[in-house]
């Protein structure tokens, strides 16, 4: 169990530094349910989600999100595009494939992976 009232020093820094090395390359499985089976994601950088903030459309925004972090299957290739008919507009896949509400769960799970959300605020107790 974690200690959230310890301060973390260099040291513990030190010995999880090949986690700090490797972290953007870590990928997630996620169960679809109208698939039928498993996607997997990769972890948002930080740019992606920037990117993804700074849309205007939020609908267009999470799309594009998801367009962007599912690796697998591999929502660009260009033969999905063309038996679904989204040659013009790619992202279109998202719509084609995902239920509304498992494109908004895909970005919810995304974002804590990217770590929103799940800092804690340590209070205190001092008399």
């Amino acid at each position: 169990m974690e200690n959230k009232k310890e301060m973390i020093t260099i040291e513990d820094i030190l010995k999880r530094k090949e986690y700090f090395a490797k972290k953007s390359e870590e990928t997630k499985q996620l169960y679809i349910p109208s698939l039928g089976g498993n996607i997997e994601i990769a972890k948002p950088d930080r740019m992606l989600c920037l990117d993804a903030v700074e849309m205007e459309d939020p609908i267009e925004s999470d799309k594009y999100f998801v367009y962007e972090i599912v690796k697998k299957p591999n929502l660009k290739s260009g033969k999905l595009h063309a038996e679904f008919g989204c040659e013009d507009n790619p992202l279109d896949i998202v719509d084609v494939l995902f239920e509304t509400g498992e494109i908004t769960d895909i970005v919810k799970i995304a974002t804590k992976f990217a770590g929103f959300g799940i800092v804690e605020e340590i209070e205190d107790l001092k008399n």
